[in-house]
């Protein structure tokens, strides 16, 4: 183009419409290189459907065989990469086209331009030329890896054809191999068919034996004729009950087992009643215990009173007597009386009338009204009537031990009204501990005649006793 410039300058001016011509020739130069660069980039894009539907049918074809999946994708996928760049190289392609319309535009604002936009025009023919080149030389590489598919999908079926064939021959063999088990297990289900009837013959023959049916009487043989076996059994029609052959007789458990029930009621009812006797036994023993403890502790304290009390028939007092009173209405010690004219410690008898305006250890006399005939003599005697007392005598609180003669139990024995207690023992025996065994004792009995009332109450009793 700049060549043409220097023609112009060497032949002088030329007329507008040569301008315009020129304009009109670079126009439609740059309308055939658009032209030529979207045919290359047509033929590109076909180039790139081809390879992609190539693909697409070496991608469905490698689906049918699970071997070669892996590999048919993975080239797919370099495939569609290729693909992907041819796109690429087809946008370049466009976007180049789009700067030569650029530059045709460029050429109509004035003829300086033109040439220069001439220049670029060449230039970017010259690029999309190349990018062509690299769109064919990708094609070339995406067709050399549909080949490599192709190649790899015949390997894999040429294998997976292999596979199969060993696999039909495995099959081949395994079915001989169910043939000839077939073979066997028929064998073996004819041996247990034989084995199952005659261990069925066997198992009928003994039940036979043992199990003689229904008959009237007693048999003394089995239904073969055989001597009877012991625990063979029969229902006889005659009595409607089963019977068992205990080895030498034939026995009716009903029958046995009616005679054992009223066997044990009767000895229930005798344990019952001798249980009932051991209870009341049991209780009067305690009774008597407790009344012996009764008459023992009144004994001793009576036997208590006694040591410590004056006699009835009189005696020595063994201390001094002393008041805080008077005796009679006088006191000794201020009276001043002497020994001699004392009453004797050894007793005698007053040569005068004995008063008192006040009591004799607390007791007023005269309110009493009690004669000298009607008090008891010094030598002692027996009292006629009741003897009380609002305090002591010889020390014991009378009132208190509240133990009367008529309420006490003679020394010659007798029978104790009430119950005997005591927190000792009598003659040595520990009537508390003997109590705890005799219920203990009670207890067992009654606790064994409940456990064994089946066998009679008085197996239980004679256990209890160590009978």
């Amino acid at each position: 183009m700049s060549s043409n410039a220097d023609g112009l300058a060497l032949g002088g001016a030329f007329a507008s419409d040569t301008n315009d011509n020129l304009v009109l020739i670079n126009t439609n130069l740059e309308a055939a290189i658009v032209a030529k660069t979207a045919a290359v980039a047509a033929q590109a894009a076909a180039l790139v459907s081809k390879n992609a539907a190539a693909a697409s049918a070496t991608a469905a074809q490698s689906s049918e065989d699970d071997a070669a999946t892996d590999l048919g994708l993975t080239n797919a996928d370099v495939v569609l990469t290729h693909a992907d760049v041819v796109l690429t190289h087809a946008d370049v392609v466009l976007a180049e086209a789009d700067k030569v319309q650029t530059g045709a535009d460029r050429v109509a604002t004035g003829n300086d331009k033109t040439a220069t936009n001439a220049d670029v025009v060449l230039t970017n023919a010259d690029v999309v030329l190349t990018h062509a080149d690299v769109i064919l030389a990708e094609a070339d590489k995406v067709q050399t890896g549909l080949d490599r598919v192709a190649t790899g999908n015949d390997k894999t079926a040429t294998n997976a054809d292999v596979v199969l064939t060993h696999a039909d021959v495995v099959l081949t063999h395994a079915d001989v191999v169910l043939a000839e088990a077939d073979k066997v297990q028929t064998g073996l289900d004819r041996v247990a068919t034989a084995a199952d009837r005659a261990a069925i013959v066997t198992l009928y023959d003994t039940f036979d034996d043992r199990y003689l049916g229904t008959k009237s009487s007693d048999p003394s043989v089995d239904n073969d004729g055989n001597s009877l076996l012991t625990g063979a059994i029969y229902f006889n029609s005659s009595i409607n009950n089963t019977k068992f052959y205990n080895g030498s007789a034939w026995e009716n458990p009903e029958a046995t087992a009616t005679s054992g029930a009223n066997t044990a009621t009767a000895q229930a009812s005798i344990a019952s009643t001798k249980a009932s006797e051991a209870s009341t036994s049991a209780s009067n023993a305690a009774t008597s215990e407790t009344n012996a403890s009764n008459s023992a502790s009144a004994a001793a304290s009576s036997a208590a009173l006694g040591a410590a009390a004056l006699p009835r028939t009189g005696g020595a007092m063994t201390g001094a007597i002393t008041t805080n009173s008077t005796f009679d209405g006088r006191d000794v010690a201020a009276d001043g009386v002497l020994a001699t004219n004392a009453m004797p410690k050894s007793g005698g008898a007053f040569t005068g009338a004995v008063t008192t305006n006040s009591t004799i250890d607390g007791r007023d006399v005269a309110a009493d009204g009690v004669l000298a005939t009607n008090a008891m003599p010094k030598s002692g005697g027996a009292f006629t009537g009741n003897v009380t007392t609002n305090g002591l005598i010889d020390g014991r609180d009378v009132a208190a031990d509240g133990v009367l003669a008529t309420n006490a139990l003679p020394k010659s024995g007798g029978a104790m009204t009430g119950a005997i207690t005591t927190n000792s023992t009598f003659d040595g025996v520990d009537i508390a501990t003997r109590d705890g065994v005799l219920t203990s004792t009670t207890n067992t009995v009654n606790n064994l005649s409940n456990v064994f009332d089946p066998i009679g109450a008085s197996v239980a009793m004679a256990i209890a006793l160590g009978g």
